[in-house]
């Protein structure tokens, strides 16, 4: 399986399944020939790394709901010039809050509380199915969720052979700008995956993982006596 990627036909405005075959048939033929620009190559995953990963999205769409929600809720009351507080549908918050809602808006909020309500409740199951997933000792400052996300979304961290291939895929890497020869580095790319990247310490770990160093090497201190994790 490769990336996907613009196919050039050089036939003008005419474009089919037969010539977008013999382009794709060209670069396989380059790529297999040595040329590995030619083609980028997609790592497929296994049915068990895909019925996983697909628990992390799951937690990722609800919350993705929950916030979708209390943003509907947000907007709604502001139409009636009722600004609503941080988390405005959690139970700490809604008796005293309920009270400044006009009351023919209350349904409509209510209705937008219980979808927020429901996707919260419903995030924090698949939290701690996916927390259960923890068989190591984990530095300090290193929770069990993130642990597994990192663990899953990467689908193992031995296929990773260098730390700039793992920050690739985090989508960390700084963007270049070139020009006459002049180059300089500005914000990062955001080209990797967007579930990896706001979880960081990707390098670290990968290198603690993997065992090319150790935690006191990284600076990093277990919750528990040393236990490197099993080898895989």
């Amino acid at each position: 399986m490769v990336a996907p990627q613009a196919l050039e036909t050089r036939r003008k405005g005419q474009k089919t399944d037969r010539r977008d075959a013999r382009v794709l048939l060209r670069l396989l033929s380059k790529y297999l020939e040595g040329d590995q620009e030619a083609m980028s190559v997609v790592p497929v995953p296994t049915p068990q790394q895909e019925q996983q990963r697909s628990v992390v999205r799951y937690r990722e769409q609800l919350l993705r709901d929950r916030r979708r929600a209390e943003a509907r809720g947000r907007a709604l009351l502001l139409t009636q010039a009722v600004l609503a507080p941080r988390g405005w549908w959690r139970p700490t918050l809604w008796p005293d809050f309920s009270r400044e809602i006009p009351q023919w808006s209350l349904p409509q909020v209510k209705y937008w509380q219980g979808r927020a309500l429901a996707a919260d409740a419903k995030e924090r199951e698949v939290r701690l199915e996916l927390q259960k997933m923890l068989n190591i000792a984990l530095p300090v400052g290193v929770g069990a969720l993130s642990w597994i996300v990192l663990e899953q979304e990467l689908r193992g961290w031995e296929r990773f052979h260098n730390r700039r291939q793992i920050a690739s895929y985090t989508g960390l890497c700084p963007g270049v700008h070139s020009r006459d020869s002049r180059a300089c580095e500005g914000s990062i790319n955001r080209c990797g995956n967007s579930v990896v990247r706001y979880t960081r310490l990707a390098i670290d770990l990968w290198r603690w993982a993997t065992g090319r160093a150790s935690a006191q090497e990284l600076g990093l201190v277990l919750e528990q006596p040393m236990k490197q994790p099993p080898s895989r």
